[in-house]
C-alpha cells in the first residue's frame, strides 16, 4: 500500500496585492513493513506553476535515517501544459535498504531553493515517516556437503594465489613510469590562481572570469556543451545532468551569484574577492583529494 503526505507550501514570489506562486510537497513511502532483505521507495515531490528555472536546488537532499541507508538515489524534472499555464514537477527518488529491525524512521527532510531570477533563498520541510521492518531471516545449514575444515583450505588456498599474483602485478607495474594524469579539477585550480591575480582585488572582475572558468570546467568534465546560452538555461542544463547532487548545486549557486554581481552597482564588502576565491579553492581541493 502506498503512503502519502501531500503538504501545500505557498512560497512569497510578488510584493503587494498580487497573488503569490504555489508549491506542494508530495511524499511517498510504497510500504507500511518490509522484510530485512527487502528495500523500499521514498519519494519526494515539487510541483509548481511556472517553468523549470522557476527554483534551483541549492544543496542536496541528505534525509537522516534510523535503522535505514540509503541505497540508491535519482531525481528527475518534467514540465507538462496545464488549463492555466506550464506545470513543473521535480522529484527526488530514494531507495532505502534496511540496517537494523525495529521501526525504520524517515526523519523530515529539508529542501532548499533559490528563486529566479531574482535569487531569494527559501526552504521547505517534509513530514516524517517510519516502516516496520522485520527481523533478518537465520540460515540453516543442511549438515551435508564439505567440511569447514576442508572448505577453510580451499578458501586459504585461493587467497595465497590470489596474492601471489597480485605480488608479481605489483612488481611489474612498480617498474614502469607512472605518468601525471591533471583532471579538469587540478587544471581548474591552477586557472583560479589567475583569476584572483587578474582581477587585482576587483570583485566585479574576478567574479566575470570564475563564471567563464567555472563554465569551462563544467564542459572539460562534464560535456555539457554550455556556451553562450543565458545564464538560466546553463542551471536548467546543470540541474538536469547527471553531476553528483552536491557539485551540481554548489557550482551551480556560484554561476547564479557570479552572473548577478559581476553587473551589479554595489560596493562589495572588503576582502569578498578573497573569502569567495578561498571557499571555491578549498572545495575543488576536496575533490581532487577524494578523486
Amino acid at each position: 500500500m502506498l503512503r502519502l503526505l501531500l503538504i501545500p507550501i505557498v512560497l512569497a514570489l510578488t510584493t503587494g496585492s498580487a497573488l503569490a506562486e504555489q508549491m506542494t510537497v508530495l511524499q511517498s513511502l510504497d510500504k507500511f513493513e518490509m522484510p530485512y532483505e527487502g528495500v523500499a521507495h521514498f519519494q519526494i515531490v515539487l510541483t509548481w506553476p511556472g517553468p523549470q528555472s522557476a527554483y534551483f536546488f541549492d544543496k542536496p537532499l541528505q534525509p537522516q535515517l534510523q535503522n535505514l541507508k540509503v541505497k540508491q538515489f535519482s531525481s528527475t524534472i518534467s514540465s507538462n501544459a496545464g488549463p492555466t499555464g506550464e506545470v513543473t514537477s521535480k522529484k527526488f527518488d530514494f531507495t532505502l535498504a534496511p540496517t537494523g529491525s525495529g521501526e525504520g524512521r524517515i526523519e523530515p527532510v529539508t529542501i532548499s531553493y533559490v528563486t529566479w531570477p531574482d535569487s531569494v533563498p527559501g526552504s521547505l520541510m517534509t513530514e516524517g515517516m517510519s516502516i516496520r521492518i522485520a527481523a533478518a531471516i537465520a540460515t540453516k545449514g543442511s549438515g551435508k556437503g564439505v567440511s569447514f575444515l576442508a572448505w577453510y583450505w580451499w578458501v586459504a588456498e585461493g587467497v595465497a594465489v590470489i596474492g601471489v599474483v597480485f605480488v608479481i602485478l605489483w612488481i611489474r607495474r612498480s617498474r614502469r613510469p607512472k605518468p601525471v594524469v591533471r583532471t579538469p579539477a587540478d587544471l581548474f585550480l591552477e586557472r583560479l590562481s589567475s583569476v584572483r591575480a587578474d582581477s587585482s582585488g576587483d570583485l566585479k572582475r574576478f567574479q566575470t572570469s570564475l563564471y567563464k572558468h567555472l563554465i569551462w570546467y563544467l564542459n572539460a568534465q562534464y560535456g555539457l556543451g554550455l556556451a553562450t546560452q543565458p545564464t538560466e538555461e546553463m542551471i536548467h542544463i546543470i540541474d538536469a545532468s547527471h553531476i553528483p547532487e552536491a557539485e551540481k548545486h554548489v557550482i551551480g549557486a556560484w554561476l547564479i551569484r557570479a552572473d548577478r554581481e559581476k553587473f551589479s552597482p554595489a560596493a562589495p564588502a572588503p576582502g569578498e574577492t578573497i573569502r569567495i576565491e578561498a571557499e571555491v579553492r578549498e572545495f575543488f581541493e576536496k575533490m581532487v583529494v577524494r578523486a
